[in-house]
């Protein structure tokens, strides 16, 4: 009993020690576990010299999830718990975020679209499901337009690039020239970072904020130039959307600073084939809020869509 005891003793310790002064450890093994409780394994693959990591599991029809900005593959872990039972949910880590490499040649929002039809071919996937928030939004939208006779319909949670929108908070902030609420340049703007995309946090430990803040600020010249391609050099979703005929559910947070929920009634007029929620209570980031019921509306809104002669099928 005693050496059960003094070992117990030492493993606390351990635990504690790592916690405080070792926390990518820690985080790679709650993200871990995210996966594990998602039916998620973790994968790599090379295109064009590019590694990728990217999550994959379940089994159906492929839905390929697509992060936004600063963001990775494991913002979907905690909605696609709910939705491998049902479909193959595959998640990249797009290039230069997360841990995949940086692309070579820009980051315009049709070069990404480009690259992940790239990586669908890789992996063997011909036609698939698309889903986006924020910046993957944009390119879900992007790759329909492209090859709308791969992508069998489109989720878009929060899609950037609505150019007609409102000016958010967000959008305000960087228009005047101020620091980019999404580029922290510390801890403490990366605390502003989280308060600015959630409505309502997650419980996040603070050696944990610490970790992804250090990762987040050694990332700040890469993050600017990606930034600058999206946002000053991509054409606008209007553009990708109009006449849009691929089947396309717009989900929107109703407390969303990043980027105004006017843009979803203004995409919703736009495509020739939608349905838009807008969640109250909810900010930018629906999936990783309000995991269950961002899957439940997703799964009601394909059985909804597959019942329709002529089109996407579940």
């Amino acid at each position: 009993m005693r050496i059960f005891l003094v070992l117990l003793l030492a493993l606390v310790i351990t635990l504690t020690l790592t916690w405080f002064f070792a926390p990518g450890p820690m985080y790679y093994a709650a993200v871990g576990l995210e996966r594990q409780l998602a039916g998620l394994d973790s994968r790599t693959v090379r295109v064009q010299g590019t590694r990728w990591a990217y999550t994959d599991g379940g089994s159906g029809a492929p839905l390929l999830l697509l992060h936004g900005f600063g963001a990775d593959k494991d913002n979907w872990n905690r909605v696609a718990r709910h939705l491998t039972d049902r479909y193959r949910v595959v998640a990249p880590d797009l290039p230069g975020f997360g841990d995949s490499d940086p692309a070579a040649d820009g980051y315009t929002i049709a070069a990404q679209a480009q690259r992940l039809f790239e990586f669908a071919d890789a992996i063997g996937l011909r036609r698939f499901h698309l889903g986006g928030n924020s910046m993957g939004g944009y390119i879900a939208l992007a790759m329909a337009r492209r090859h709308p006779e791969r992508v069998e319909s489109v989720w878009l949670l929060a899609p950037a690039g609505v150019a007609a929108a409102p000016v958010s908070p967000f959008v305000e902030t960087v228009l005047q020239g101020e620091t980019n609420p999404l580029i922290p340049s510390s801890p403490e703007q990366f605390e502003q970072t989280l308060e600015l995309v959630f409505e309502q946090r997650p419980f996040l430990p603070g050696p944990m904020i610490d970790y992804l803040a250090e990762r987040q600020v050694a990332r700040q010249e890469l993050y600017q130039s990606i930034f600058q391609d999206v946002g000053f050099g991509s054409q606008p979703s209007e553009t990708f959307a109009q006449g849009l005929t691929v089947p396309a559910l717009i989900v929107w947070g109703e407390r969303d600073r990043v980027l105004h929920p006017d843009g979803g009634p203004i995409l919703a007029g736009l495509l020739a084939s939608d349905t838009l929620i807008l969640m109250p209570g909810i900010g930018h980031l629906p999936m990783v809020e309000d995991p269950l019921g961002t899957a439940t509306d997703y799964i009601q809104w394909r059985q909804q869509v597959s019942r329709s002669p002529g089109t996407v099928q579940p």
